[in-house]
């Protein structure tokens, strides 16, 4: 059984700063996720269409909960401007207890 309210760390590159930070407000604003950071700077390798290719990019962190994944995978994909955007979720395994509980309280709708 998987737990929706378990904490996911999601990994995204991005070539362009302005669609980086459109989504990282996207992202906040629809509570999806609690905490978007994004990293200038990263140097990507990779193969595409038979070619070793090298890219300038921006890695994006989405600190989110499991039970909002596939929604926020949809997001970003919507908004990112790459045929194949890298986009990738990690179990968070622990962490500060209380930076965990005020994430939980970041995501989904708002409690009344």
């Amino acid at each position: 059984m998987i737990e929706t309210d378990a904490p996911i760390v999601i990994y995204v590159t991005f070539d362009d700063m302005a669609v980086a930070e459109r989504t990282a407000r996207a992202v906040v604003d629809q509570r999806l996720g609690a905490c978007v950071n994004i990293l200038p700077g990263a140097v990507s390798f990779y193969e595409w269409e038979g070619r070793v290719e090298r890219a300038e990019e921006i890695v994006m962190f989405i600190k989110s909960l499991k039970k909002v994944e596939q929604p926020l995978i949809e997001l970003i994909t919507e908004m990112h401007t790459y045929d194949e955007p890298a986009i990738v979720a990690f179990e968070v395994v622990g962490g500060a207890p209380s930076y965990l509980a005020w994430a939980r309280g970041q995501v989904g709708p708002h409690s009344q």
